[in-house]
């Protein structure tokens, strides 16, 4: 694991490598944004995609990025529930449903695909660390401003009626 210092440098070498713009007056925080989806009866689902709202997302407006917010994402995280609202509680860590045991999810950014068929395994729900439920990259991803980013998941087995599926992307970015 990287450590603050060295999160920054790799993140700002990122940036200046792709040629992105910097307002000064930005702050490198971390970040954690997620999008939540109802996977009933589905063996695929699109996330970070359409448009967010308050019931489904930590994210505002879009889920295009701003020009000068640029995202370094180093661990997805996961979460499934039975009726789970936006409210946390509802919610438990890494893979549990038997369809979220059984599904994997791949990363796309402007067009590239930039993770292939993780499987939700990963996010081990019982680690008794606090990396349970976490799926650590071994390569960050870099999600430039004004870029999509999507995240498809997919399962051989579908969902039940009230099975919902949040995914978490963390990591540090402009703010």
């Amino acid at each position: 694991m990287l450590f603050p210092e060295a999160f920054k440098n790799a993140f700002l070498k990122m940036v200046e490598e792709n040629d992105y713009s910097v307002k000064r007056e930005k702050t490198i925080a971390q970040l954690a944004l997620y999008h939540q989806k109802t996977i009933a009866t589905l063996d695929n689902e699109v996330f970070f995609r359409g448009t967010p709202n308050a019931n489904n997302s930590n994210m505002q407006n879009s889920f295009i990025r701003p020009e000068d917010e640029h995202f370094l994402i180093i661990g997805v995280t996961v979460m499934d529930g039975n009726n789970a609202s936006v409210q946390a509680t509802d919610w438990d860590y890494g893979a549990n449903l038997q369809p979220v045991k059984a599904g994997q999810i791949s990363i796309t950014t402007n067009g590239v695909r930039v993770l292939k068929d993780m499987p939700l395994t990963e996010a081990d729900p019982d680690l008794t660390t606090s990396d349970h439920g976490v799926i650590t990259l071994g390569e960050p991803i870099f999600w430039g401003g004004q870029n999509d980013l999507v995240v498809e998941y997919t399962s051989p087995v579908a969902g039940a009626v009230a099975d919902n599926l949040r995914i978490g992307l963390v990591g540090i970015g402009l703010i």
